[in-house]
């Protein structure tokens, strides 16, 4: 719709008169897309949010490097780093057998969240979101998030990282939560049905 509107606006130099009017009615069957991001403070719960995260219905998307570790041992499925595509800015990818996007965490995240900030304030959807075709980490999670997901199960896992508490590091200790906070709400904006599981 955003496109259609775009264009209307280019068509009356930015100055649309009363005759322009677009309705629009998008069918898609549902897609649920459960993205779990850190690891959870029991350790002792490692196997159980595993198991019950790759049962979920519809896509996986698994975000940091220790959850991935932890996906990767309770799958017993090894870790692959993919170094096809290279972005200063955005840690590589993985890929781990059963999961279809795995990323690094707080870093991919707040990439993605960056899109998806603009996607919802956009007015020109046209020239703001190349972006989400390009193939790494954080343009990957977007796409999935934004474009093709009709809800989003969010399993957060809340142990603390131990990168996270070095001074040099640029994210403050919290920041995962905020994020995932920021994210879904972003999403809901967009229509997404989004929920939350904090372990």
């Amino acid at each position: 719709m955003k496109l259609l509107l775009e264009a209307c606006n280019d068509l009356y130099a930015k100055k649309p008169g009363d005759d322009t009017t677009v309705v629009t009615i998008k069918a898609r069957n549902d897609l649920r897309v459960n993205v779990m991001i850190g690891p959870p403070v029991d350790k002792n719960m490692d196997k159980c949010i595993v198991n019950d995260f790759i049962n979920a219905e519809g896509k996986k998307i698994v975000c940091g490097g220790t959850t991935s570790q932890i996906v990767s041992r309770e799958l017993k499925k090894e870790i692959t780093t993919s170094l096809s595509y290279f972005d200063k800015e955005v840690p590589p990818t993985a890929e781990i057998e059963g999961i279809d996007l795995t990323t690094e965490g707080i870093l991919t995240m707040g990439k993605a969240l960056d899109y998806a900030k603009k996607y919802v304030a956009s007015e020109n959807a046209i020239n703001d979101f190349p972006d989400l075709n390009k193939k790494d980490g954080a343009s990957k999670l977007a796409k999935l998030l934004i474009e093709e997901s009709t809800s989003v199960n969010f399993i957060v896992g809340r142990a603390i990282n131990p990168a996270h508490q070095n001074p040099e590091f640029p994210l403050n200790l919290g920041i995962k939560l905020k994020l995932v906070r920021e994210m879904a709400n972003c999403l809901k904006e967009l229509g997404k049905k989004v929920t939350l599981e904090f372990f």
